[in-house]
């Protein structure tokens, strides 16, 4: 073979070798890729990619599982979501967050958060749910600087299959703590329930459909309520409360732009709380008073709070009560009722026996059905500017008339204590009457000068009596009128009945301040 022909030959040796070194790397190459297949690299076999501290997720048929979003590794996964979530919290010894995919979460017994950490989840598609008869809480939290955020999942205490359930997220001894962005509902007990915490911001959650309250803060202090919803819930909207007189009082609290509607209790509860602030927030439609105040039991006195800017109607009961606070603030609401019927009897009602120093300014309350504003027993009483019927706070009576068999007159009187000039008005309440002819109420006092004066007559069903037989109920007012008294006048309101009547009526004589109440 001459050299050329040899060279040839080597150059097709050469090929042939490489080709049959490529025909190997390939056949190995698909041998790793089956290999790989068979056995699932636990990087990457369950959850989407992480770039949070962990990820959690479900595949939607009972299995849960926590990526560790530093390694990529599947560090837990099981059947029991509650248990993943542990494990994680657990080991998360220096906070950081937990991200939770979309999808339900069940759980048989509570997690509690540990220091720091953030459990944040896409939004409403993420949802914790408690188990059937769990019977806990489905969140918890206690102990010193908490520092948690809990954001963006909803908690669905499923109560309907937990008869002694508890509360969605219940916090103990805890401060520094954010929840946001959260829907808890369907609780046993409250929606979100938080007793001796401090420095912490609860914003732009739902509260709906449990059991107890929506949201309560039980001697706790220096926190914003702000932008939430609370309604329908089985007892307060929003409480704010000492539960045992020897805890300690709630204090620097802000509750504010909030929506607190359609809850069978009061729509806020205050009770025992100090140097606070209630303000521009919308109360509706609850089944007790929309903002309450204070409690006549020592402890649970109120003090220093400011109720201003809110829109408070429709409730069942009063708008406003204030009993039991002292150098409370109302300013600036609304409290009305519109109604067909009306539900609310008082726009602002206040009985404050162990209070003084309030201050009732610039309040427009109409439509309630017994009175607008109504001011009793509170000491040191300032009012102005409201648009109401607004009383001067220690100046009142109220005296039943007993029974009449035929016609006749009665009245209710009052006696002066200090002169000045005021209007005089009031209330007939009528329990019952069955009259023929003419029904009529008037307003009579003795001047300053010692004068009988008799004042415009108010005639139930505006002027046209009472037909044969016919029986009233409900309250009548009667025409305020501005008089001008001594120290010992006397006023009273006289019934006036035709012949034949018979009747059961009481009244109610409210003195107000000409300046402006």
């Amino acid at each position: 073979m001459n050299q050329k022909a040899k060279s040839n030959f080597n150059i097709i040796a050469l090929i042939i070798i490489i080709a049959l070194l490529l025909s190997n790397v390939g056949l190995y190459t698909a041998y790793s890729n089956m290999a790989s297949a068979a056995l699932p690299s636990k990087t990457d076999s369950q959850g989407p990619d992480c770039s949070y501290t962990y990820c959690i997720s479900t595949d939607g048929s009972g299995n849960f599982y926590a990526k560790n979003g530093i390694t990529g590794v599947i560090d837990y996964s099981g059947t029991v979501a509650n248990t993943v979530f542990q494990s994680v919290s657990s080991v998360m010894k220096k906070g950081g967050t937990i991200f939770i995919s979309n999808g339900t979460y069940t759980f048989s017994a509570a997690v509690t958060l540990t220091y720091n950490i953030t459990l944040r989840g896409e939004g409403r598609g993420t949802i914790l749910k408690l188990g059937t008869n769990a019977n806990s809480d489905v969140l918890a939290a206690n102990g010193g600087a908490c520092s948690f955020t809990i954001q963006d999942l909803d908690i669905n205490g499923n109560k309907g299959n937990n008869p002694t359930g508890q509360n969605g997220i219940s916090v103990d001894q805890c401060d520094g703590f954010k929840i946001y962005n959260v829907q808890s509902y369907n609780n046993k007990l409250k929606g979100i329930a938080v007793s001796r915490s401090s420095n912490s911001t609860v914003t732009n959650n739902i509260a709906e459909n449990n059991t107890s309250d929506g949201m309560v803060f039980s001697s706790s202090h220096d926190f914003i309520i702000s932008s939430n919803i609370a309604q329908n819930n089985g007892a307060y909207g929003i409480g704010l409360i000492t539960s045992i007189s020897t805890d300690a009082n709630p204090y620097n609290m802000i509750v504010s732009n909030n929506i607190i509607r359609g809850n069978t209790g009061y729509g806020v509860e205050l009770k025992g709380v100090l140097n606070s602030k209630i303000s521009d927030n919308i109360i509706y439609g609850n089944g007790q008073n929309g903002i309450d105040i204070g409690q006549a039991s020592a402890g649970f006195y109120g003090s220093k709070i400011i109720v201003s800017n809110n829109i408070v109607k429709n409730n069942v009961g009063n708008g406003i009560r204030i009993q039991s606070s002292n150098y409370t603030q109302v300013t600036g609401n609304m409290c009305f009722d519109d109604q067909t019927v009306a539900t609310q009897t008082y726009g602002i009602y206040e009985n404050d026996a162990h209070g003084g120093g309030n201050l009732i300014v610039g309040n427009n309350c109409f439509g309630n059905s017994i009175n607008q504003i109504t001011l009793t027993t509170g000491t040191q009483l300032t009012t102005a500017n409201n648009i109401g019927f607004t009383s001067a706070g220690t100046i009142v009576n109220q005296t039943n008339i007993l029974a009449q068999t035929s016609g006749g007159s009665g009245r209710c009187t009052y006696t002066t204590t200090v002169a000045g000039t005021y209007s005089v008005g009031g209330y007939i309440t009528v329990t019952s009457i069955n009259a023929t002819g003419a029904v009529s109420f008037t307003v009579t006092f003795v001047d300053e000068t010692g004068t009988t004066r008799t004042g415009q007559a108010m005639m139930l069903n505006q002027g046209g009596g009472i037909a044969s037989s016919a029986t009233v109920t409900g309250f009548f007012p009667v025409v305020t009128q501005t008089i001008r008294v001594n120290a010992t006048s006397t006023i009273s309101i006289n019934n006036a009945f035709g012949a034949a009547a018979t009747y059961d009526t009481g009244c109610f004589i409210q003195l107000l301040s000409s300046a402006g109440g």
